[in-house]
C-alpha cells in the first residue's frame, strides 16, 4: 500500500484562529459605533447635534467600518484556505467523500447553495475524521463536536438575517427608522459574536484531529514544493 501525504494544515488553522480572535474584537468595536450612531440619532431627533459631533461621528464609525472590513476579508480568505485544505486531505483517504475538495471553497460564493453546502462539507470533514480516528484507536466520536458545528451555523445565518435586516431599514430615510435599524443592527453584532465563538471552537477541535492523522499507519505529511515553508505550505 502507498504512503498517504497529507498537506500540512496547522499553519493555516493557527492563522485562521488568530483572525477569528481579531473578528471578535472587530464586532465588538462595531457595537461601539452603533451604540455611538444611537447616540449621535438621538441627539438629531433633538435638534443638539453640532458640527464637531457630526465629524467625530463620520470618523468613528467610518474607522471602525474600515478595520471590520479588512480582518473580515483576512478571516475570510484564511478560513476558507484552511478549510479546503481539512477536505482536501480527507480525500487523500479515498473515502468517497460526498463532494470534491474545490466545493470546500467554491460552495462559500453560490447563492442558495452557500446556505447549506459549507454546513455538509463541515460536518462531513467532522464525521470522517472521527471515524477515522476512531478505527485506528486514535480518538472517539464526540457528539459535542458536531453541536458546535450546527449551533455555529445556526448563529452565523441568524446573524446575517437579522444584519441584513437593519441594513434595509436604515435604507429608510426617517430618523425613527434609522434608529430602530441600530438596535437590530446590535443585535445581529452579538449573534455573530456567538457565531464566531462557535467557529473558533470549530476550527480547534478540528485541528486537534487533525494532529492526529499523521499517526495512522502508512500515513504521512508533504510540504509539497516549498521549501521555506510559508503560510501557503505549498498545495492545495
Amino acid at each position: 500500500m502507498s504512503k498517504i501525504l497529507l498537506n500540512p494544515n496547522e499553519k493555516r488553522g493557527k492563522i485562521a484562529l488568530n483572525l477569528a480572535k481579531a473578528m471578535l474584537g472587530a464586532i465588538a468595536l462595531m457595537i461601539v459605533a452603533e451604540i455611538y450612531t444611537l447616540i449621535v440619532y438621538s441627539d438629531l431627533f433633538s435638534g443638539n447635534l453640532g458640527f464637531q459631533d457630526t465629524l467625530n461621528f463620520t470618523i468613528v464609525v467610518g474607522l471602525s467600518a474600515l478595520i471590520y472590513l479588512v480582518i473580515w476579508i483576512l478571516f475570510i480568505v484564511f478560513f476558507i484556505m484552511w478549510f479546503r485544505r481539512a477536505y482536501f486531505n480527507l480525500h487523500q483517504f479515498n473515502l468517497n467523500l460526498e463532494f470534491t475538495e474545490g466545493w470546500a471553497a467554491g460552495s462559500w460564493f453560490v447563492p442558495f447553495l452557500n446556505l447549506v453546502r459549507p454546513l455538509k462539507i463541515a460536518k462531513e470533514i467532522n464525521a470522517r475524521t472521527e471515524a477515522l480516528l476512531e478505527k485506528n484507536n486514535l480518538g472517539k466520536v464526540n457528539k459535542n463536536r458536531a453541536q458546535v458545528i450546527n449551533f455555529w451555523w445556526a448563529f452565523f445565518l441568524i446573524g446575517n438575517i437579522v444584519t441584513n435586516v437593519s441594513s434595509r431599514m436604515a435604507d429608510d430615510e426617517s430618523l425613527e427608522m434609522l434608529i430602530k435599524s441600530q438596535y437590530v443592527g446590535i443585535v445581529g453584532s452579538v449573534l455573530s459574536i456567538v457565531a464566531i465563538i462557535l467557529c473558533i471552537m470549530f476550527i480547534k477541535q478540528t485541528t486537534e484531529m487533525e494532529k492526529l492523522l499523521p499517526e495512522i499507519a502508512d500515513v504521512g505529511t508533504s510540504i509539497g514544493t516549498n521549501e521555506n515553508g510559508d503560510i501557503l505550505d505549498a498545495g492545495i
